[in-house]
């Protein structure tokens, strides 16, 4: 993995011998996060990666972490979501929202969008805390895969399948 930075441009430090390596961007830098159980978040300074911390309580399955707002989200594939203190690793909540999950959450505003397995959603405030906003569930039978916002609509990956959630017209643009 090469890491980057605006400032410096491309480094030519690799993290090798780890499988399902995630790079995430948030909160100002790129962070790595490795394995399924992403112990340690890996983040690029001037000069080399560095080690922030780490944390043995966030699992992630399929879904990539969610660096928003203060706190990075791993969505495990039980449907158990794990929010970590972004600066420090230490853990804020861990609780149970649905089915388990491909797609990685994403963060919009003061919120943070969780989709599960077979297209039901749980809207959290993306604050320290577990706060769910509210629960959707949509009649859906394949996996979900991968989930992308524009402008007034959500769009979501099932394998072959591409559904648009919002307003008319509002994804065509």
């Amino acid at each position: 993995m090469t890491f980057y930075t605006r400032a410096k441009g491309l480094s030519k430090k690799f993290v090798r011998n780890k499988k399902f390596v995630r790079p995430v961007s948030g909160g100002g830098r790129i962070s790595a996060f490795l394995g399924m159980n992403p112990s340690a978040q890996l983040v690029n300074n001037a000069k080399a990666p560095t080690e922030l911390w780490r944390c043995s309580d966030a699992t992630c399955g399929f879904a990539s972490p969610l660096i928003h707002r203060g706190g990075i989200y791993f969505l495990g594939q039980a449907g158990v979501l794990t929010c970590v203190e972004a600066r420090s690793g230490r853990l804020l909540f861990e609780e149970r929202v649905g089915d388990g999950g491909w797609a990685s959450p994403i963060g919009a505003g003061d919120r943070a969008y969780v989709f599960g397995e077979k297209l039901s959603t749980t809207v959290l405030a993306a604050e320290n805390a577990f706060r769910p906003l509210a629960t959707n569930d949509l009649s859906f039978n394949k996996t979900v895969c991968g989930v992308a916002a524009t402008d007034g609509a959500l769009l979501f990956r099932a394998y072959e399948d591409l559904v648009c959630i919002g307003k008319p017209g509002s994804a065509a643009r």
